[in-house]
């Protein structure tokens, strides 16, 4: 089954008004951090996204392209830098494993 790693995140892409948009960015307060694959899914969906546009056999330019590349900049080094928190954090929970997997060697 595919997730929607969309869900639950408002769309903010069109054209809204700012007390709009702060409604919208407002309901994502309080939302469960991504996931890798969930990452690893928006980071693919950009990918097909400018891929298709960018190999289309006629390209036309869109109303939207401005506005989905000015996205797809920020979103690049935001997924990075994710990433890299994503990583220390699993880093973090291996360390702790190990440690009471090391306590209960040492009671035995």
């Amino acid at each position: 089954m595919e997730s929607n790693v969309n869900e639950g995140i408002p769309d903010i892409s069109g054209n809204v008004s700012d007390d709009e948009e702060q409604r919208l960015l407002s309901e994502l307060k309080g939302k469960k951090p991504l996931t890798r694959p969930e990452c690893m899914e928006l980071a693919s969906e950009l990918i097909r996204i400018m891929h298709a546009r960018a190999t289309s056999k006629r390209f036309k330019t869109q109303s939207m392209d401005t506005k989905r590349l000015a996205y797809a900049r920020v979103c690049v080094p935001l997924l990075e830098g994710y990433s890299k928190l994503l990583k220390e954090n699993d880093i973090d929970e291996m360390e702790k494993r190990i440690t009471e997997l090391e306590k209960v060697r040492l009671r035995e």
